[in-house]
């Protein structure tokens, strides 16, 4: 199958993304309330029938001379390789990991990146490697280096609701079905997804996603860490009813010794929603596929890390059910005093980047879950998501384990401090 490529997203300073979806809070819908219940926190977007996980084996080509990538892939004459998804592709014998702090790995020129030409003399003045002094370096066949990931997808009906989410693409993402363009997105740690409604067709579907090295969101993550690239963290497709959510929230609030809670939901259609908290349950029509209660009054334990007291809440709708653990607390600072619950707080904490030594970003569950046990064994109660937004899994587990989470977004401009 044939398709032409977008040549200049990712050096375009004007393009962040393009036809990706708006943010949302990230949830698992199950058809209903046994199976959500059923599913632990590691586990849950691996069972539900309405998200459909697309890791595995991938097809894949990498183009070490990013100007030997056509401008019209046929993807019937491309010798591809194979790759696993979610990955690094530096662990996987394309390209090495690389470890930089406080500059690029390319020319300062902002917002100007290498697109097809070798990497040129790069300037720095300082390093753990030396002292302090200005010198340049003059990298040996470095190249904005270009991945082509290709799967198929079978639809058994195409007349459902599908949206596919990528949890993390480095650095960037253009992507592509059945030969036609679909959309473009940047900031590698954070979802990207995209509609893919009406454009899978029923039976087997050609799925195309071409990652460069490098693209002007580049020079906003410049954070002291290895380098790797690659679709490395899970990817989802999630298939929906028109009765089913698209967005869900929880705000707590304390007056007095009590709690309100209130939750809320959009849905993809007029339906009616039903809300549950400690038992009771309440069920609201919405409007303009909006719904909303508020359960007032309530004595609970509150959260904190040594009781990290959690409270199931579920979303229903007659075809969806999503459970959530949430938890109560207040937060506040007065001068330099952090309080919790009212209680002042000394944070033992940590840096904490999604790093395997086998495949770099990439983290499975169960390495997620170590992290946060070796924390707890040595009473550490704080992590820092240094330095952009973690899997949504170890926020999750850290609600549950009780660890204090200083969550931070995918910005960092150290090489342009330097300049």
């Amino acid at each position: 199958m044939k398709y032409q490529l977008n040549q200049s997203n990712y050096h375009d300073f004007n393009v962040f993304e393009q036809n990706k979806l708006p943010g949302r809070s990230y949830f698992i819908p199950y058809p209903g309330r046994r199976e959500a219940e059923a599913a632990g926190p590691k586990e849950k977007r691996y069972r539900s029938e309405k998200v459909l996980c697309l890791n595995g084996t991938w097809d894949f080509k990498f183009y070490p001379r990013p100007a030997e990538l056509p401008a019209t892939l046929d993807t019937d004459r491309v010798a591809f390789d194979t790759i696993d998804v979610p990955a690094c592709w530096q662990f996987r014998g394309y390209d090495r990991p690389f470890y930089v702090n406080i500059r690029y790995q390319f020319p300062f020129k902002p917002p100007v990146i290498p697109t097809t030409e070798k990497v040129g003399r790069v300037f720095t003045w300082m390093g753990c490697d030396q002292a302090i002094s200005p010198r340049w370096i003059t990298p040996k066949d470095e190249y904005n280096f270009v991945g082509v990931y290709r799967r198929f997808l079978d639809i058994g009906d195409e007349s459902k609701h599908y949206v596919i989410s990528f949890l993390g693409v480095a650095s960037c993402l253009d992507l592509y079905l059945n030969g036609a363009y679909i959309g473009y997105s940047e900031g590698s740690h954070n979802t990207a997804e995209f509609d893919l409604s009406g454009k899978l067709r029923k039976g087997s579907n050609e799925l195309v996603a071409v990652v460069h090295r490098w693209c002007t969101g580049t020079y906003l993550e410049s954070q002291d860490m290895f380098r790797n690239n690659g679709i490395f963290r899970d990817v989802l497709l999630r298939v929906s009813e028109e009765t089913d959510f698209w967005d869900l929230n929880a705000v707590t609030k304390k007056t007095g010794d009590r709690y309100s809670l209130t939750l809320s939901a959009e849905t993809l259609g007029e339906t009616e929603v039903t809300f549950t908290f400690d038992g009771q349950s309440v069920t609201v029509p919405t409007k303009d596929r909006k719904a909303a209660h508020t359960f007032e009054n309530l004595k609970v334990s509150e959260w904190n890390a040594e009781a990290p007291t959690l409270y199931d809440v579920f979303f229903e709708t007659a075809t969806s059910c999503v459970r959530e653990r949430i938890g109560f607390k207040t937060v506040e600072i007065k001068g330099d005093v952090f309080l919790v619950n009212g209680r002042k707080i000394k944070f033992k904490g940590v840096n904490h980047h999604d790093t395997s030594p086998t495949n770099g970003y990439t983290m499975t569950p169960d390495e997620i879950e170590r992290d946060l046990d070796l924390c707890k064994a040595f009473n550490i109660d704080t992590v820092r998501t240094s330095h952009y937004p973690p899997d949504p899994l170890l926020l999750e587990l850290a609600d549950e384990k009780g660890i204090y989470i200083v969550d931070e977004n995918d910005l960092e401009t150290h090489g342009t401090w330097s300049h």
